[in-house]
């Protein structure tokens, strides 16, 4: 976070936003990994990139809850 937030609560929260936004995107970086992996030792898709984006709508419905 780039400036202070003076009340706590609201720093708090940002900082649970922004390790959401962290863990969301190892998530997605190991996914696209596996795919990757998949496709290039010849085996059958994970489901490309389609699976991501379900992937990826269900993660940010999750997050919405």
């Amino acid at each position: 976070m780039s400036e202070k937030i003076v009340n706590d609560g609201l720093e708090k929260s940002y900082s649970k936003h922004d390790e959401i936004i962290r863990s969301r995107y190892e998530e997605i970086w190991a996914a696209c990994e596996e795919i990757f992996r998949s496709e290039m030792s010849g085996l059958e898709s994970t489901g490309g990139i389609m699976g991501i984006k379900a992937w990826l709508e269900k993660g940010l419905q999750q997050d919405k809850e």
